[in-house]
């Protein structure tokens, strides 16, 4: 691929001309971070064979969940005539929800439990 581009006049260009040149620089581009990556990685390899030790001896890879903390819990609307129905507000109304909207109005709301996290694995 040559690399000259040297008092190049882009108003002399057609517009297919323009494209083309366009899909030549995209590639190029995609290419030159493609290349810089894999210099990179060999770069980080070498370290790594060098100091006799792995990507997860030195990074603590063990998942997205694990690293993300815990989220709270979306706000749900429970049916206080049975509690294991519980509505998140989100998509369509439950029929004991449109229920007790018409007869009490605003229904009592909680927070849901907080999902559980995953434990670390321990290092060694």
């Amino acid at each position: 691929m040559s690399r000259k581009i040297e008092n190049l006049d882009l108003f002399a260009l057609s517009a297919d001309e323009l494209k083309a040149l366009a899909a030549k620089v995209e590639a190029a581009s995609i290419e030159l971070a493609k290349q810089k990556r894999l210099e990179v990685k060999a770069k980080i390899e070498a370290i790594l064979t060098d100091a006799n030790l792995t990507l997860a001896d030195v990074f603590d890879i063990t998942g997205p969940i694990a690293s993300m903390p815990a989220s709270p819990g979306k706000l749900l609307h429970v049916n206080p005539a049975n509690p294991a129905q519980t509505w998140s507000g989100r998509g369509r109304r439950p029929q004991w929800f449109i229920e007790l909207t018409a007869r009490k109005g605003k229904p009592r709301s909680k927070k849901a439990p907080a999902k559980k996290r995953r434990a670390k694995k321990p290092r060694s």
